[in-house]
């Protein structure tokens, strides 16, 4: 079903694209809005063209489509990962044209701006960046979510910052419960192909990590695949306007960050109390980032993450 939201009430229906035989599980945009790929259970990945809200094309693969995403460098590829332990990368006016393989099922994928990078999250809790060049796994960018190992079930990126093509933090949900926020730091992961050395070897930056800012809860996923999303829009560059109320501390060692949460169901919010025994005051020169999850319990969870104050730094 396609919506039009240029308007805050009555937002009138424009389309509904049938054709999937089961549950889509996800879309992706192109840049233009011009079309849109859905992924579903039917093994199927669709292209469809908005304005005449017609399918383009399919292409059929071995297992369920568990993930899709559009390469916003170019518009006619598309990335999707299966059940079947396949990334792949398909072309509107082609078939399939490239397959990695991994180690387990890829749940979520995320594509750099540049259309060089893809990270993945998979069923056995792992990170994982795939350089589209070399054709190969990042191993020194590969992180485990959570010590035990729980699948992932959506990986997205903040909004990039004024004339950045890729947001700074990476958002991951997982099936432990826990949305967990990772600082790319100032070396992105879309340039880091611009960085290795002659002949394709490695320099210093090789050695960058992911770095756990921050890990929020409340949320359940009770075996769906939740998702989460940073806010968006002309006004993402949100500064809150409140006095502070007690920031929760990032857990899992991760304490550079915070966050607050709020619960959004049926336009009634909830601010929920500092359970942590820490306090802190917030710092009204450092903007804030919104974050919100789904809920298995028919809830929306709204996080202001108070990204940590060295968000500019160079190592």
């Amino acid at each position: 079903m396609l919506w039009d939201v240029t308007t805050k009430f009555n937002q009138p229906q424009l389309a509904a694209l049938a054709g999937h035989a089961q549950l889509v599980i996800d879309v992706s945009w192109a840049e233009d809005s011009a079309t849109l790929i859905s992924g579903s259970y039917d093994h199927s990945v669709k292209l469809w063209d908005v304005e005449k809200s017609e399918l383009v094309t399919s292409k059929v693969v071995d297992g369920l489509v568990q993930c899709v995403s559009y390469n916003m460098a170019e518009n006619n590829q598309f990335f999707f990962g299966t059940s079947k332990c396949f990334l792949h990368m398909a072309d509107a006016r082609s078939e399939v044209c490239r397959t990695w393989t991994n180690d387990a099922m890829v749940n979520a994928l995320h594509v750099a701006h540049d259309g060089l990078t893809v990270t993945t999250g998979d069923s056995k809790g792992m990170l994982k960046t795939w350089d589209v060049r070399m054709d190969a796994c990042l191993e020194e960018l590969t992180v485990l979510n959570d010590p035990a190992g729980h699948a992932i079930s959506h990986v997205h990126a903040s909004p990039a910052n004024d004339g950045g093509d890729d947001g700074r933090f990476l958002g991951v949900n997982s099936y432990d419960n826990i949305l967990r926020v990772y600082d790319r730091r100032s070396k992105l992961i879309s340039s880091r192909t611009t960085r290795r050395g002659p002949n394709g070897g490695s320099n210093r930056y090789d050695s960058d990590q992911l770095e756990l800012v921050c890990s929020v809860s409340g949320h359940k996923n009770r075996n769906w695949p939740i998702k989460s999303s940073f806010f968006r829009g002309d006004g993402y560059k949100y500064k809150l306007a409140l006095p502070p109320r007690g920031w929760l501390q990032g857990g899992f060692g991760a304490s550079s960050g915070s966050v607050s949460r709020r619960e959004l169901t049926d336009a009634v919010r909830e601010d929920f109390a500092d359970t942590s025994g820490e306090h802190g005051s917030m710092d009204a020169s450092r903007e804030m980032l919104l974050l919100a999850t789904g809920s298995a319990d028919r809830h929306i969870y709204l996080h202001e993450m108070l990204p940590p104050n060295n968000a500019n730094n160079e190592d």
